[in-house]
């Protein structure tokens, strides 16, 4: 593994890390917060392509299955989206709703660029009700 590889890797364990944490003891709207208070210190400059997007994908998703356990889609959508904001590059956080055959609420976040789905694929992603998006960083 490249050591820009490895480095990346390792913000992607420590950001999904904070961002579990945070959903756990502070809650969505508070870490929403804070990460925002944080973007308007430290937003990069730097304009990330293609490439890079898929590098942070693979690195979150590398650390998601490291560091996680069940329903880790949300962590993984606000640790993505900020390491993408952090390059650069505006993205949208999705969140969808639904009933299950039992009749139980289920929920499922993903995260895209320009209608794309870049993090957070699932086959029955057509079957949720599709809230506003949520640009965490406006």
């Amino acid at each position: 593994m490249r050591a820009a590889d490895r480095s990346l890797l390792i913000r992607a364990v420590l950001v999904l890390m904070l961002t579990r944490w945070g959903l756990a003891w502070l809650g969505y709207a508070k870490l929403r917060r804070l990460l925002s208070d944080f973007r308007r210190a430290r937003h990069s400059a730097t304009k990330a392509g293609a490439e890079e997007v898929e590098r942070i994908v693979w690195a979150v998703r590398t650390a998601g299955r490291m560091v996680l356990g069940a329903r880790p889609c949300l962590p993984l959508a606000m640790a993505t989206q900020w390491l993408l904001w952090r390059r650069g590059i505006l993205t949208d956080l999705r969140i969808g709703v639904m009933r299950d055959e039992a009749g139980h609420l289920d929920a499922h976040a993903w995260v895209e660029q320009d209608g794309r789905i870049l993090i957070g694929e699932s086959p029955a992603l057509e079957r949720f009700e599709r809230l506003p998006a949520l640009s965490l960083w406006t």
